[in-house]
């Protein structure tokens, strides 16, 4: 099992590496989460990352597998692009994230 625990201190999260297809795809499963602000949980969610060649380049696929509370989905898209566009960038480039 892997676990990867985020560095937010208002956030408790432990997430399991579900499936893994070397330079295809990858799915993360929330095993543990809760915001400590409000309590929200989304355990059982599904981060799905799918890989797929074009051309000279790669386009990463993300996917967002869980409940998302209406007042939940405009925050929800800015954490995810954070997280695609910064964090996960910054890590493919760099070899850490931000």
């Amino acid at each position: 099992m892997s676990l990867f625990l985020p560095q937010a201190i208002h956030i408790i999260q432990k997430n399991k590496i579900v499936e893994f297809i070397p330079n295809k795809k990858l799915v993360w499963l929330a095993t543990e989460s809760i915001r400590k602000t409000d309590g929200y949980d989304w355990t059982g969610t599904k981060f799905i990352f799918e890989l797929t060649p074009k051309g000279d380049n790669t386009l990463l696929k993300f996917i967002y597998d869980g409940v998302v509370l209406e007042s939940e989905s405009d925050r929800l898209v800015l954490i995810c692009d954070m997280t695609m566009k910064d964090m996960f960038y910054n890590f493919i480039i760099n070899g850490k994230g931000k």
